[in-house]
């Protein structure tokens, strides 16, 4: 492989997970001699020491732009699994000239002035709000029963609940900023798993297919494919800007 074909991903993470999340995917692509960066946020994984601070979306997002200006990267195929959807979506609208494809990942995707919590019933807003620190709360949300990943072999639910951690609320109640609109007229693919849907992204997936210029793949997976379906999900962001 010539250096030219050689590609940049940057991988980021959704609700609960941290950069672990991606180490099969990303010792595939980078076997095959790419770029990866798989950056854990604010508050997540091995940095949940950071919890403390209450980071919420634009934290996230910081962090992200800061991974990019650090390490000089250009020409970047960002991809945002489930939360994470909405991080990369700030991303891109703050540096889309470092951006050479957007892609979500069964993601969760925030039109302008919209969080998380935006649509959920009054009962599960209060619930959330009452994790806020000035309720009363720590900050953080429990990490939910294993079937909201649609993860079922025994081996991979291990992994993940050795690794996941609960999740800072405040990203649940930050409403998306945005300048541009959503993808900064860079390329954007949405890949949906399918095996089972993750009903908590209909509102997203409803609102790309009024895309007419985004491309829709469909991964017969359940919603953490980078831990159900490491080599399919592979060979699709391989596949994608060629």
């Amino acid at each position: 492989m010539s250096n030219e074909l050689y590609k940049t991903y940057l991988l980021i993470h959704g609700a609960y997970h941290g950069g672990w999340c991606w180490q099969f995917v990303a010792d595939i692509l980078r076997a095959q001699g790419h770029r990866v960066f798989t950056p854990t946020l604010p508050g997540h994984g091995d940095r949940v020491n950071m919890l403390s601070t209450y980071p919420d979306l634009n934290a996230l997002i910081a962090d992200v732009i800061d991974v990019i200006e650090r390490e000089k990267l250009t020409d970047v195929i960002i991809v945002g699994h489930s939360l994470g959807g909405a991080v990369v979506t700030g991303v891109v609208d703050l540096v889309p000239e470092k951006i050479r494809h957007l892609i979500y990942l069964d993601a969760v995707i925030l039109q302008p002035g919209r969080a998380v919590l935006d649509a959920a019933p009054s009962e599960v807003v209060g619930f959330y709000r009452s994790l806020l620190p000035e309720y009363g709360g720590n900050g953080a949300v429990p990490v939910p029963p294993m079937d909201f990943f649609g993860v079922k072999d025994e081996t991979q639910i291990k992994f993940l609940l050795r690794n996941l951690t609960p999740q800072p609320v405040r990203t649940l109640f930050s409403k998306q900023d945005l300048t541009h609109t959503i993808g900064a007229g860079r390329p954007v693919t949405c890949i949906n798993c399918t095996a089972p849907y993750f009903r908590q992204a209909d509102s997203s997936r409803t609102f790309a297919k009024t895309q007419p210029s985004w491309n829709h793949v469909d991964l017969a997976t359940g919603h953490d494919a980078m831990i159900s379906a490491p080599q399919k999900l592979a060979d699709l962001l391989l596949s994608i800007a060629e």
